[in-house]
């Protein structure tokens, strides 16, 4: 019961979700109270364990763009529209005729035109060209 009510049965299960969803995530931080009623945080100290990788979620504003004049032909298929041939000939005319100064320069590869620069401009960067 939550404060003399009856709980519904899914209210139980809410509450239940909720609770998997904390202990899951590790948002759940552990309270103790003195004597007096004061809460006081249980300091957590980190566990180390061998041969155990813990993976930590990182959030960023959005996808990591890929520097059209670094980038495999593999991480270029990353790019919407852009295919293992298209990514191919991008390698192949930026090793012939150096870096893209501009993503609009992805108009001189053949297969690739106006429609396809547009869609990759969020994506997409050209990095450093010194």
């Amino acid at each position: 019961m939550i404060r003399g009510r009856r709980t519904t049965v899914q209210e139980r299960l809410l509450l239940l979700t909720m609770l998997t969803v904390l202990v899951v995530t590790g948002v759940i931080l552990f309270v103790s109270r003195d004597n007096d009623g004061a809460e006081t945080a249980i300091a957590a100290s980190p566990v180390s364990i061998d041969d155990v990788v813990i993976v930590v979620p990182s959030f960023s504003d959005g996808p990591v763009a890929i520097d059209i004049n670094t980038a495999s032909a593999e991480e270029l298929t990353e790019l919407h529209g852009i295919g293992p041939v298209l990514a191919a000939r991008i390698v192949e005319y930026r090793e012939q005729h150096g870096p893209f100064a501009s993503i609009d320069d992805l108009a001189s590869v053949q297969g690739i035109g106006a429609a396809t620069v547009d869609g990759l401009r969020e994506r997409a960067s050209v990095g450093q060209t010194d």
